[in-house]
């Protein structure tokens, strides 16, 4: 729908919320994930031509009395879908794949999102804490990271002007060196056939 309407879709990948003493305060605390989706509204009320799609691993944040406002404030705008069909297999990759932009806390999938040249801005602060990620996965394109508003929305906005053409042809290069061509559908057949070999092998060794 958003397409035939000539808009861009975003597509927010939050962690889910866990508020128990394992908490991690810098990923699934709820000031954390509140910080995160508190952006993401921003963004969304900032550029109304757009449909943001919130996708996390849960619904639970809609009913926690911590993010009533921001359930809210999510309701009144317009541009705003929190996606809650869990019953359809692999919908998160389905959302993901019709994304002109990818905003996420880091997850295994911004890397299969950016190996097939789909535009991510990984969202790396909180309120206290910046730049928890970028050491770990230092592959990733500088680009690829914001750790404070300004950041945010300049990379957003660079991406909405231009349908993401100018960061895909930045990323090109990388995306090659680092991907090649291996992000072609086929890497659980790749990885099934690898397994049985190897199975077979240590069987016939056995022997």
């Amino acid at each position: 729908r958003a397409r035939s309407e000539g808009r861009s879709v975003i597509v927010a990948l939050p962690y889910h919320v866990n508020d128990h003493a394992s908490a991690n305060p810098l990923a699934t605390s709820c000031l954390s994930v509140r910080h995160f989706l508190t952006d993401i509204l921003d963004i969304a009320e900032k550029h109304p031509k757009a449909v943001v799609v919130i996708r996390g691993k849960d619904t639970a944040w809609l009913e926690h009395d911590a993010f009533s406002d921001l359930v809210v404030r999510s309701r009144t705008l317009s541009n705003v879908i929190v996606s809650d069909n869990y019953e359809q297999f692999n919908e998160s990759y389905r959302l993901v794949a019709g994304a002109d932009l990818i905003i996420a806390k880091y997850t295994s999938m911004v890397d299969e999102a950016l190996a097939l040249g789909i535009p991510c801005v990984v969202h790396d602060y909180t309120p206290t804490a910046r730049g928890i990620a970028r050491p770990v996965v230092s592959y990733l394109p500088d680009e690829a990271w914001v750790e404070n508003p300004g950041e945010l929305s300049m990379r957003v906005e660079a991406v909405l002007a231009d349908g993401g053409r100018g960061y895909r042809a930045r990323w090109e290069p990388q995306r090659l060196e680092i991907f090649g061509d291996l992000a072609d559908g086929y890497v659980g057949q790749r990885a099934r056939h690898e397994i049985l070999r190897l199975v077979e092998q240590t069987a016939r060794e056995k022997r």
